[in-house]
């Protein structure tokens, strides 16, 4: 792929919303074109478009830069938005991710169990609020590392939500791992 790159490593201060958040990473800067393969994945039945995504994001990213991970636990869908899409794109990515970090995926580890407007047209306070109590862990383990996958992460309100509800739970470190992040200036 050639997108254009992050040099984003771990900015977890650059976020609107960090908590609970060990670290933060993306492969690309959104921009048009990945902004069409993620429309492509998300809205078009092309979810092998994800495991693709997964696998790039794997070797331009080192798991060694991550840390070692127990498991990668991709964001999930609401089940509504489930069946009316049919999968859910964060576990392609996961997937395709695991064929090059070689650590496995865990969808049973969280839920959604609010059914949220998309986040795309909401301001920061706005996506907070909309992921608000979003989240339930449904098998906690205590003492593990997980990165937390996504396609975007924009204010990280959706990924901040994820592990927020999993440090309450026990889980040692969340990490946010997403394809692609907005170009920002470093704070």
């Amino acid at each position: 792929m050639s997108f254009e790159k992050t040099n984003l490593g771990n900015w977890v201060e650059n976020l609107s919303h960090s908590e609970g958040l060990d670290g933060v990473y993306s492969g690309w800067y959104f921009n048009d074109q990945i902004q069409r393969v993620i429309h492509s994945l998300k809205y078009e039945e092309r979810a092998t478009l994800g495991w693709e995504l997964g696998h790039h994001l794997g070797n331009l990213l080192p798991s060694a830069q991550v840390g070692d991970l127990d498991f990668l636990v991709p964001v999930p869908l609401h089940s509504v938005k489930k069946r009316e899409r049919g999968y859910n794109q964060a576990k392609w990515i996961a997937q395709g991710l695991s064929s090059i970090w070689e650590v496995p995926v865990d969808s049973s580890i969280l839920k959604r169990k609010k059914y949220t407007e998309t986040q795309t047209m909401l301001s920061s306070t706005e996506r907070k609020k909309n992921m608000d109590k979003a989240f339930e862990v449904k098998k906690p383990i205590k003492g593990i590392t997980i990165g937390i996958i996504d396609d975007v992460l924009t204010t990280g309100s959706t990924m901040s939500a994820c592990a927020v509800m999993l440090k309450e739970k026990g889980f040692q470190s969340v990490f946010a791992i997403s394809c692609s992040t907005p170009k920002l200036e470093k704070k």
